[in-house]
């Protein structure tokens, strides 16, 4: 038998001078290693929640200033004719009251109507009064967009793929 070291015998080998060459106190002449400097300093003294602070919002007292209220004069009407709604909203105000009105078309045929009154003294009154007669609900008619947006199921585009190969030229 001869001495041959076997392959893992001289992987082995390399290892451990790659290791040995690699330390910081076997380095090659010229160059200077120098270790790391702890720069890690522990906190001082203990955690100190912020103090709570008030929100000054709580109270509208606290206000020194309080602005009046101002009048105002708002109104809008809508009528559309496709589906036979119509509904509506008037208000205004003088700067103490404030007086409206809206009217809303029901499903049932009937519009209601609120007429209201607010103030601060005796805050939002109503009264609630129908118009019409009641009928029996009918779905609005469709339209032909409508019928086109229905879902129909997706048509197959798939062509299978044509022989394209050609013979080489002899």
């Amino acid at each position: 038998m001869t001495n041959i070291p076997s392959f893992r015998q001289t992987l082995l080998a390399l290892a451990l001078v790659a290791v040995a060459a690699g330390r910081p106190d076997k380095l090659p002449a010229g160059y200077q290693y120098r270790a790391p400097v702890q720069t890690y300093q522990e906190p001082q003294g203990a955690y100190q929640a912020p103090a709570r602070q008030t929100n000054s919002y709580d109270s509208h007292e606290d206000s020194s200033e309080e602005e009046p209220p101002k009048p105002f004069d708002f109104g809008y009407s809508i009528e559309d004719e496709e589906t036979a709604n119509t509904q509506g909203h008037s208000s205004n105000s003088d700067g103490a009251q404030v007086t409206g009105q809206y009217r809303v078309l029901l499903p049932d045929c009937r519009t209601q109507i609120v007429t209201y009154i607010a103030d601060k003294e005796n805050g939002f009154q109503a009264e609630v009064s129908y118009e019409g007669e009641i009928c029996e609900y009918v779905p609005p008619p469709r339209s032909e967009e409508s019928d086109e947006a229905s879902y129909s199921a997706p048509k197959s585009v798939y062509r299978p793929p044509s022989n394209t190969y050609l013979t080489p030229n002899n």
